[in-house]
């Protein structure tokens, strides 16, 4: 389906790191990445109760994916869920943060 992404709202490794060095409280802001970096438990975190945890990341007002003011429809939902459930797709997408170090 895909033949190239190329990833605009991320932060280089090397970049992220200076930034990181130069701003401690960027660590905090920046937790995450670390959660990220223990091997199968992030996975396993997210997938659990049908991905309870990826739907509320996804749909919340604070860190949910919005579009001009519009929201996640149920079935944007339903095909962001199909592909992470995929098999190796959940490692795939947490693979940027487990390499940002």
């Amino acid at each position: 389906m895909v033949t190239k992404l190329i990833v605009l709202n991320c932060p280089h490794p090397s970049v992220f790191t200076d930034y990181t060095l130069r701003h401690p409280s960027q660590l905090l802001k920046s937790s995450h990445f670390f959660f990220f970096q223990l091997p199968c438990f992030p996975e396993l975190m997210l997938s659990i109760n049908d991905f309870k945890a990826l739907k509320a990341l996804f749909t919340s007002r604070s860190t949910g994916i919005g579009r001009k003011g519009r929201w996640l429809t149920a079935e944007d939902l339903e095909a962001y869920l199909y592909a992470v459930s995929q098999p190796g797709a959940l490692t795939g997408a947490l693979n940027y943060y487990r390499n940002v170090f």
